[in-house]
């Protein structure tokens, strides 16, 4: 994931500047002016202005290292990721010792394929920098790709200890136990990308086809049915990875029972799902945590209020999941600062 270099990123950028002076000092404000310029205009995508500011930055001090590297960095949202290359280049050559433009250099190196490269400037980005979250996921990344999942694990595992909140780390984690076939570790990293970022449907999916290569048909169907119901395409999906039902039971060994082939199986029209089984399915994410009752409750297809009046149906309290407590508790500060 890149990121623009935040340094200067906090300035107001609502006034406007007069540059007077030629002192060093006043020289590298007004550097620092336009590289903030840039900045800004690069987070509201416009991408040709802030390379205008950058060049302005450049072009007053040829040696500021983050003017670079910050137009590196809009090249490469532009897509034209060898001017991005060319841009962190320079900015290593002025600042050797700069692991942002190492790092970004990876991630543009990535996006062309370039796999061993990208691994390099990442090594070189932690070495600099040993908690640079995103050099390790992206290296843990890379892994992946060169299949690598030993490697990938440690890294997406370093990622997790440093920000224990970071769901995509657990989930391309899940990724490399799946390929290594120890499903039940995937399947925990999964859950735990769910609680997380339970709005992310694609991970209901992801998990539900685990639960597959278990057998475990009932979770595996709730998974699916949960994907379905928030916009997954999930026999688009499925057979985009796997050709056919067939040809997933041959490489997996596992004979899908009838019903969960039925979901599997592409349709013109969507598949229509009653009204009980939404709310059901609803209560089971909410009953292990997964989903807070406002969730839940669009889950079900219901509002709030009525989704927690059904709660009793199914012996549940109504009192809510730590996410709901934290939203109260928060709801409740901010009344008492009114």
């Amino acid at each position: 994931m890149l990121q623009l270099n935040q340094e200067l990123a906090l300035a107001s950028f609502n006034f406007s500047f007069a540059y007077t002076g030629n002192t060093p000092s006043a020289k590298r404000d007004m550097v620092e002016i336009l590289n903030a310029r840039g900045i800004a205009h690069a987070e509201k995508g416009e991408y040709n202005l802030a390379i205008d500011e950058f060049n302005k930055a450049i072009e007053k001090d040829p040696c500021y290292a983050d003017s670079y590297c910050n137009r590196g960095i809009t090249y490469y949202l532009k897509g034209e990721h060898e001017k991005a290359i060319e841009d962190y280049n320079t900015a290593i050559k002025h600042k050797p010792g700069y692991a942002e433009a190492y790092y970004n250099r990876g991630a543009a190196y990535g996006i062309k394929g370039k796999t061993d490269l990208a691994i390099k400037d990442f090594n070189k980005s932690i070495k600099l920098k040993p908690d640079h979250v995103d050099a390790y996921y992206n290296r843990g990344g890379a892994c992946l790709i060169k299949h690598d999942f030993n490697h990938a694990i440690k890294d997406f595992t370093t990622v997790i200890e440093l920000n224990p909140d970071y769901a995509e780390a657990y989930s391309h984690r899940g990724n490399a136990y799946r390929y290594k076939g120890e499903l039940n570790k995937a399947i925990a990293d999964y859950s735990q990308a769910i609680v997380l970022k339970p709005k992310v449907a694609e991970s209901y999916y992801t998990r539900g086809e685990a639960w597959l290569r278990i057998e475990k048909w009932e979770e595996a169907q709730h998974d699916l049915t949960a994907a379905i119901l928030q916009g997954v395409d999930i026999a688009e999906t499925f057979h985009n990875t796997h050709d056919s039902v067939a040809a997933f039971e041959k490489k997996t060994g596992v004979e899908l029972p009838e019903d969960i082939i039925d979901l599997l199986t592409p349709r013109q029209e969507p598949l229509e799902i009653d009204k009980e089984t939404r709310i059901a399915l609803a209560m089971k994410y909410y009953e292990n945590e997964e989903l807070s009752s406002g969730l839940a409750a669009r889950l079900a297809g219901v509002s709030r209020e009525e989704f927690m009046y059904l709660m009793g149906d199914y012996g549940l309290s109504p009192f809510g999941t730590a996410e709901d407590l934290r939203t109260e508790l928060e709801n409740a500060r901010k009344s008492s600062h009114q």
